[in-house]
């Protein structure tokens, strides 16, 4: 019975420690794609990272740094003295309008609709004063991110999103699919 517990142990010991590998690469691809979507260095990548709290914080901070003009460290730094995003938004100069993305119709999503409901469809000048959350940033800047980068379905990744699913994961997810897609279009015209 003792040699039986120990296996499983080890097992679970081993698994949890595959899973964690799996977790890091996932952290690197992701790392990986904001280096080339952004067009930096991963230097640069991990002295913003140092600064953040969560790693999807990645693309809210390279998209501020972007639309101000901005050293993507100074945008990390802000965050770092606990301002919250809006502020650094407008100590940068810029608004939400800075993470709208236009959407046809309802969504029928829990997680995006009611941030798309924010947005004044009626009035973009109030776009840039939209009231949105920390939360609300993190998953536009991301949607766009991941959308953008992998020139993938943002319905997808809604889906997923609105699936439990990290940010991290579901890029994981997407760069999966579309190695897969390739790897078949490619089969597929091998011969010919």
């Amino acid at each position: 019975m003792r040699k039986i517990m120990l296996t499983a142990g080890l097992f679970l010991l081993l698994a949890g420690s595959s899973g964690a590998q799996v977790v890091g690469s996932d952290l690197g691809v992701y790392k990986d794609a904001v280096c080339n979507h952004f067009g930096t260095q991963m230097q640069t990548v991990d002295e913003v990272m140092g600064q953040l709290g969560r790693i999807d914080e990645l693309p809210l901070a390279f998209t501020i740094a972007a639309g101000a003009g901005a050293d993507p460290a100074a945008v990390a730094a802000k965050r770092a003295e606990g301002l919250d995003w809006r502020t650094v938004l407008a100590d940068f100069g810029l608004g939400c309008d800075l993470f709208h993305l236009e959407i046809r119709g309802f969504l029928p999503s829990p997680i995006f609709q009611p941030i798309f409901d924010k947005f004044d469809a009626d009035n973009p000048a109030q776009w840039a004063s939209a009231p949105l959350t920390d939360m609300d940033l993190l998953n536009l800047a991301n949607l766009k991110f991941i959308t953008e980068s992998q020139d993938y379905s943002l319905y997808r990744v809604v889906a997923m999103r609105d699936k439990g699913r990290g940010f991290t994961q579901i890029h994981q997810e997407v760069c999966n699919l579309q190695r897969n897609r390739a790897a078949r279009d490619n089969t597929a015209t091998a011969g010919f």
